[in-house]
């Protein structure tokens, strides 16, 4: 039963215009962000080193994408009046939320994850300096969504699924979304966080930063 409420979940969540919205978004951003020659002068934009730091600074935005993807799944039924039924039926509780909490997950992650296709598809584009486009390799892009993209994706649709189910608000799910952005930008300033455009060379806040940073960004 679980599977079966995850595959409708996923099939629901990816034929929903926002899911067609957020993919463009993250692809268009993957490309302009290696096409524009994100990064230090002197490094390659394929090399695993921004590779990573790409994917990870992108995942930041999957939070906005995941408070789409959570409320629609987490309220619309009782935004429907569905919720009766639904619970009249034999789904258990532990079925019923993490397969609604994993169709979320996955159409976050489909989507946060065609940056490092749009990001793969910049390195071939003839305004880009040959040297800083580097030879191509996707071992590098599919460590890093592993390694990055997948937890941090997976941390902020648990946070906010959390908040949803918590709080039965679409408008308390946005605001959370909007508040772990914000909190993290004021984090990463606070603490001179390779993020920010104005922190010292070899910045990072130290090992404790590093640490507490959910996004492995610092």
């Amino acid at each position: 039963m679980l599977s079966g409420i995850v595959h409708f979940e996923w099939r629901y969540q990816s034929r929903q215009l926002a899911f067609a919205g957020a993919a463009l978004l993250f692809f268009l951003l993957g490309f302009a962000l290696t096409s524009t020659g994100f990064g230090p002068d002197n490094i390659a934009v394929t090399s695993p080193y921004l590779v990573t730091e790409s994917l990870g600074f992108l995942s930041l935005l999957s939070v906005f994408a995941a408070a789409i993807f959570v409320s629609s799944a987490m309220l619309r039924d009782s935004d429907h009046r569905m919720e009766e039924i639904v619970f009249c039926t034999p789904v258990g509780r532990f079925d019923y939320l993490f397969g609604r909490f994993a169709g979320a997950f996955l159409a976050t992650l489909a989507t946060a994850g065609l940056s490092a296709a749009g990001m793969i598809v910049a390195t071939f584009m003839p305004w880009l300096d040959p040297e800083r486009a580097g030879s191509l390799d996707v071992a590098a892009y599919l460590g890093a969504l592993a390694v990055v993209t997948v937890s941090n994706v997976l941390f902020v649709t648990a946070v906010l699924f959390a908040v949803a189910a918590l709080t039965r608000s679409a408008v308390a799910t946005y605001a959370a979304a909007v508040f772990v952005y914000a909190l993290y930008l004021v984090g990463a300033s606070l603490t001179d966080s390779p993020l920010m455009a104005a922190s010292a060379p070899g910045a990072g806040g130290g090992a404790l930063t590093a640490l507490l940073d959910p996004f492995g960004l610092s």
